[in-house]
C-alpha cells in the first residue's frame, strides 16, 4: 500500500444535526433556531483549498474519537454472516417515483422497513428535467405513524455531455411535516460547491421518531423533497435513485466498535486487474488486495467491497502521471475521484490515515504519481443514533459500493486513459449484527414477503429485498403552498444538520 504525494482534501468532517425547527414562510424560526451557527462542520474543500470551521454543542450518542489513536494491525477478514445487509444478488425492483414539482400533487410513496428481522429498503427512481434553470424541486408524500422514523437516501450520478454548470451546483434533501416543521434529526450529504460534478452526489437524512410529548414532528403525512440548485447546460435529464425506509428498532443494544484507527501493515503483493462495471447495479464484489486498472476520461466505474459490522474499510489510491495532449486545457482541475457508498446510498467518508482529514480525490499530475492512504470510520448500526461526530450516517455494514472516475474537463478524442492502482483491506473484529424489530405491517409487509418469495426462486435467500410501490391517492389536502414558500425562500434559515462534501454549510430551508 504505497503512499504517493499529498492529494487535495475531499469532503468535510461530519458534525451534528439538530432536532426539528419550526420555519415560518417569512424566513423566521421559532423553538430554537439553526441560524445561530450551531450544526456546522469542520473540514476542507476539494480543489479550492479553503477551509471552514465552527463549533458544535455536545449531544448524546454513541461515542467515537475525532482523533483516534494509531496502532499497526494485520489486514482482517470480512465475515459475510456479520453484515446488516447484502447487495450482491439484490433484486433491483424499482419504479418511477413520479415526483411532482407542485407540492400539492406529490404522489404518496410507501417506504420499506423491517420484517422477519430483515431490512427491506424501497428503491425508487426519478429524474431532474430542464436542468438549465437555476433550480429544480421534486416532492413525494410519506405517511408516518406514532414512533416511526423515516430514512431517505439518494444517489445522483454525473452524466456525459455536460458543458457548463453553476459554481453552486448542489443537491439538497428535505423532510417537512404538514405544519412546516423541519423534521431532520440526522443528515450526511456529499455536496459539491464547484463546477465539476466530478463524482456522484450522495446523501442521507432521517427524521426523528415522530410523536411524543417533546417532539414537534407529529404523525401524519410528510413531504419528502429533493432539490437541485444551480444550472446544468445544455438542458438535459439527470436520472437519480433514492431509497425510503422506516428505521427499525433493535431487540438488543448493538455493540459499538473501538475508536482505534488501525494503520495496516504494508502489503507488497503484486497488483491484479480490477474488475469494474459501468453501472452500479452490475458492480462486482472485490476482495481485499492490490489492484490496477485504467479509467477512460469522465467515465464512472463501480465495484463493491464487503465490510462486516464494526469494521473499517481501507482505500489506498495512487494515480500515475498523465500524458497531456498538445494544447490541452488545464485551467480546470484534473482529478481521480472516488466515493464509498453504503447499501442504502448513505455516504461513507474516507479520511487520511495520518491526519484524519477527509479525502475523496487526488489532483492528477503530468509530472509525478500522486496518492493517499485513507480509511473509513467503523461501519456499524450504533452510528444511526449519533447526532454528531465522525461516523454519522455510516451505519449499514455489508457490501459498500465504490465509485471511481477520472475527471478530465475538456477531454478530447486524443485524451489518454488514466492508469491507477488501488489497495483495499478491512480492519477490526467483526461484531454481532443488529437484531431488527419488525415495523412493516399490512400491504407493505405483504409486498415484502412477496418480493422475498420471488428472490428465493432466484437463489437470493440472504439479501434484503428492495420493493417499490407508487400510490397516487391524493389523501388529505394541506396547505403545502406554505411548505413550498419555505423551501423557496433562499437563505432564510441557517443550516441544520451535518454537511460534508466541500466544507460548506447549507440550510434546509432556502
Amino acid at each position: 500500500m504505497a503512499l504517493g504525494l499529498a492529494p487535495q482534501p475531499g469532503h468535510a468532517q461530519q458534525a451534528n444535526t439538530t432536532g426539528s425547527t419550526v420555519a415560518t414562510p417569512g424566513g423566521g424560526t421559532s423553538g430554537g433556531t439553526p441560524a445561530d451557527g450551531t450544526g456546522a462542520g469542520t473540514g476542507a474543500t476539494g480543489n479550492t483549498g479553503t477551509t471552514s470551521t465552527s463549533t458544535t454543542a455536545s449531544t448524546a450518542g454513541a461515542s467515537a474519537s475525532s482523533q483516534p489513536s494509531q496502532e499497526t494491525a494485520a489486514p482482517a477478514t470480512a465475515d459475510p454472516s456479520k453484515v446488516s445487509t447484502k447487495t450482491d444478488d439484490v433484486q433491483e425492483t424499482k419504479e418511477a417515483a413520479n415526483g411532482a414539482t407542485d407540492p400539492q400533487k406529490a404522489p404518496l410513496l410507501v417506504p420499506g422497513g423491517a420484517i422477519d428481522g430483515k431490512l427491506y429498503p424501497k428503491l425508487f427512481q426519478d429524474k431532474f428535467t430542464d436542468t438549465a434553470t437555476a433550480r429544480g424541486l421534486l416532492h413525494w408524500d410519506v405517511e408516518l405513524k406514532e414512533d416511526e422514523r423515516l430514512a431517505f437516501s439518494y444517489i445522483v450520478p454525473p452524466k456525459q455531455g455536460i458543458q457548463r454548470m453553476d459554481s453552486t451546483l448542489q443537491i439538497i434533501p428535505f423532510i417537512i411535516d404538514q405544519e412546516g416543521h423541519n423534521c431532520v434529526a440526522q443528515k450526511s450529504t456529499d455536496q459539491e460547491d464547484n463546477t465539476n460534478f466530478a463524482a456522484p452526489f450522495t446523501g442521507y437524512i432521517s427524521s426523528p421518531r415522530v410523536g411524543g410529548q417533546d417532539q414537534e414532528c407529529k404523525p401524519g403525512k410528510f413531504k419528502v423533497s429533493l432539490e437541485r440548485r444551480g444550472a446544468i447546460e445544455p438542458s438535459m435529464e439527470i436520472p437519480f435513485e433514492f431509497m425510503l425506509w422506516k428505521v427499525p428498532r433493535t431487540s438488543e443494544e448493538p455493540t459499538a466498535a473501538a475508536s482505534t484507527n488501525a494503520t495496516l501493515t504494508t502489503d507488497d503483493s503484486p497488483a491484479v486487474p480490477l474488475t469494474m462495471a459501468d453501472e452500479r447495479k452490475n458492480a462486482k464484489l472485490i476482495g481485499s488486495g492490490n489492484y490496477s486498472g485504467t479509467l477512460e476520461p469522465n467515465k464512472l466505474q463501480w465495484f463493491k467491497v464487503l465490510v462486516s459490522e464494526g469494521q473499517r474499510l481501507h482505500v489506498d489510491v495512487n494515480a500515475s502521471p498523465i500524458e497531456l495532449e498538445r494544447n490541452a486545457d488545464t485551467s480546470q482541475p484534473i482529478s481521480l475521484e472516488w466515493r464509498v457508498v453504503g447499501p442504502t446510498f448513505n455516504p461513507v467518508m474516507t479520511t487520511g490515515t495520518t491526519d484524519s482529514v477527509p479525502y475523496d480525490n487526488v489532483s492528477v499530475s503530468s509530472k509525478q504519481a500522486v496518492g493517499i492512504e485513507t480509511v473509513t470510520n467503523p461501519i456499524q448500526w450504533p452510528n444511526l443514533e449519533k447526532e454528531q461526530g465522525s461516523g454519522v450516517g455510516e451505519f449499514l455494514s455489508g457490501e459498500q459500493w465504490v465509485a471511481l472516475r477520472y475527471y478530465r474537463p475538456q477531454a478530447t478524442a486524443n485524451t489518454q486513459p488514466l492508469k491507477f492502482t488501488i489497495s483495499l483491506a478491512v480492519s477490526g473484529t467483526p461484531l454481532s449484527v443488529p437484531k431488527f424489530v419488525d415495523n412493516l405491517t399490512g400491504q407493505a409487509a405483504t409486498d415484502a414477503k412477496r418480493q422475498e418469495a420471488v428472490a428465493e426462486e432466484s437463489q437470493s435467500k440472504t439479501s434484503p429485498r428492495f420493493m417499490v410501490r407508487s400510490n397516487s391517492t391524493p389523501g388529505q389536502l394541506w396547505t403545502w403552498a406554505m411548505v413550498a414558500a419555505i423551501v423557496a425562500s433562499i437563505g432564510a434559515v441557517g443550516g441544520v444538520g451535518i454537511l460534508r462534501g466541500r466544507g460548506k454549510e447549507v440550510s434546509l430551508f432556502h
